[in-house]
């Protein structure tokens, strides 16, 4: 079973718990989704080379770009691992 980790404040003390109603749910689709996010983060690093390659102003901003893109997709699929995780969608076993 999955589970989700919550928390209150009950009288200034915050409380964390776990609710084990989610069923668990892994399968190809969550890896199919983490090796396209991969691709894209690789994609964009690959598209920053590029642009480091060139030598302009439009390349500048470009890799810039290309930057923003990558930290932002690597944030994101950290965040959805970490969810995952909780959630019980990801396996510990």
């Amino acid at each position: 079973m999955g589970s989700l980790l919550c928390c209150i404040w009950v009288h200034g003390i915050l409380v964390f718990y776990t609710y084990s109603g989610f069923p668990t749910r892994t399968g190809a689709s969550m890896k199919v989704l983490i090796l396209i996010m991969l691709a894209a983060i690789v994609g964009s690093l690959m598209s920053g080379l590029f642009f480091l390659t060139r030598q302009d102003e439009k390349s500048s901003a470009r890799m810039l770009a290309s930057l923003k893109i990558r930290v932002g997709l690597s944030i994101l699929l950290v965040a959805f691992l970490v969810s995952a995780f909780f959630l019980g969608l990801i396996p510990t076993e």
